[in-house]
């Protein structure tokens, strides 16, 4: 007599090969997250950077950047929020006499950012001709701190704003001098 449907130990064959399909797939997914995630973050600074400048030329103002921990006083960290605003005191920071134009928040749970700005100034300010007065670089690292999926959006004096390349083929994205940029 021929028996229909699986026995135990096909179930378990079954159960088994599919655990180890699982297992191997779950890292390039995490990966694939990470990766994802850094790029957006990454664009979205570039978003801001290139938005700042726009508005400095088109009102023909000087429009300041910085990093804000409460989106209503500048600080040295730049893991929350970005604040661009018109320095109507001429004091360099973040007022209560200053215009906010706008406050891009960073979505940084379980990951950072951190700037690096020339003459360790802790921000910038585009001018009426686009052009800024620190040139500077914002760096994004995932929470697993994997440089691989580490990005950098950098910005000149002219102004202009670009995404962070692998310069050496190494698959990292590099600094200004070639070299891995670092999760610390």
């Amino acid at each position: 007599m021929k028996e229909n449907g699986f026995g135990l130990i096909d179930i378990f064959t079954t159960i088994t090969i599919s655990g180890i399909l699982i297992s191997s797939a779950v890292p390039s997914l995490f990966s694939t997250y990470e990766r994802s995630k850094s790029t957006a973050q990454i664009s979205s600074v570039l978003s801001a950077l290139k938005t700042t400048r726009d508005l400095a030329v088109a009102q023909n103002k000087d429009i300041y950047i910085c990093g804000s921990n409460t989106r209503v006083k500048c600080s040295k960290t730049w893991n929350k929020y970005m604040v661009a605003f018109l320095d109507t005191d001429k004091d360099k920071t973040l007022s209560d006499d200053d215009e906010i134009i706008f406050i891009r928040q960073f979505t940084t749970k379980n990951s950072y950012f951190y700037s690096r700005i020339a003459s360790g100034m802790h921000h910038t300010k585009f001018n009426a001709l686009g052009a800024a007065k620190y040139a500077g670089s914002f760096i994004y690292c995932p929470n697993s701190r994997n440089q691989k999926h580490a990005h950098r959006a950098t910005w000149n004096r002219l102004g202009r704003s670009y995404k962070g390349r692998d310069k050496n083929g190494d698959g990292y994205i590099d600094d200004t001098n070639k070299k891995r940029i670092t999760c610390y």
